[in-house]
Order: structure tokens, then sequence, then C-alpha cells
């Protein structure tokens, strides 16, 4: 499992907009992304099978970080699948609260670990062993300079 907190630990949203490049992954919370051009929440991956739990701890995790500090606001956590079910026993159901807690409470800024880690354990790629990556690029536009933050968890092509 991977944690990504766009500003950290605190509700600070982003801009951000998303894309489905084959249509067969699942990602909640997309459709607020798309309405609100925002996006508010951790971003989460995990295995296609633990979606739902994964989304559930983001809920309860909200509420002991008193993430909204206004009762009538909501939005919808951000959970994206990876189907590792080559390399995965995916019916197994290993991914535990604890887990997306730990995944949660453990994210730090700085360099990712990459490779076999996280979301990217049980990634195929081309028939080669996948996983997590980066491409990450700076811009400078005037005086300012931007990171442009890239994740990348390779899991496509023939096995």
């Amino acid at each position: 499992m991977t944690a990504i907190l766009p500003r950290g630990n605190n509700n600070s949203p982003v801009f951000a907009n998303w894309y489905a490049l084959n249509g067969k992954g699942e990602m909640t919370g997309t459709t607020w992304i798309t309405e609100s051009g925002f996006l508010e929440t951790p971003i989460m991956i995990t295995n296609t099978n633990s979606v739902g739990v994964v989304r559930d701890v983001v809920l309860k995790w909200f509420i002991k970080k008193d993430w909204y500090k206004d009762d009538s606001w909501y939005t919808y956590p951000v959970i994206a699948e990876t189907y590792d079910g080559l390399l995965n026993d995916i019916y197994g159901f290993h991914v535990k609260e604890s887990h997306a807690y730990e995944a949660l409470n453990n994210a730090r800024s700085g360099a990712i670990e990459e490779g076999n880690v996280g979301g990217g354990t049980g990634m195929v790629s081309l028939g080669f062993k996948g996983g997590t990556g980066t491409s990450s690029r700076i811009v400078k536009i005037g005086d300012s300079t931007y990171t442009v933050g890239v994740l990348i968890q390779s899991n496509f092509g023939e096995k």
C-alpha cells in the first residue's frame, strides 16, 4: 500500500484532475475531483480487492485527525487499485485496517522508496517485475520554481 499526502498532514486542497488510461482500474473519489477541480484527501494505492477496507480507514483517519474542521464538509477519499493478481494471493484479503493506518501515519516528505514496495509490490510490466518509480521534473516560470511530481506504478503489457 502507498499513501500520498500532497500537502502533508493537513487539509489543504490542490488543483487536480484525473484520466483513465484503460478504463478497467477502480479509483474512488474521481467524480468529485472532476466536478471541483481539487484533490482534498490523501491518495491511497492498494490492491484491487482492498479498495473498500482502505476507503473505510481513510474516513476513520479523517475523524481521528480532525481533518475537516467544519463538521458540515465532506469529500470522498481517493483510493486507487492496481491489479496484482499474478504475483499476489488476491483473494486472500491480506490488506488489513492496520496496514492502511500505518501507511497514512508513516507518510513523509522527501525521496520515496522505489521498486518492489507499497502499491507497486505485485506489479508486472511486459513480462518483467514492475513496481513503483518516479519521474518528477523541476519547472521554472519567471522567478518561480515548481516541482511537478510524478509517481509511477508500472503494471501493463503481456504476462
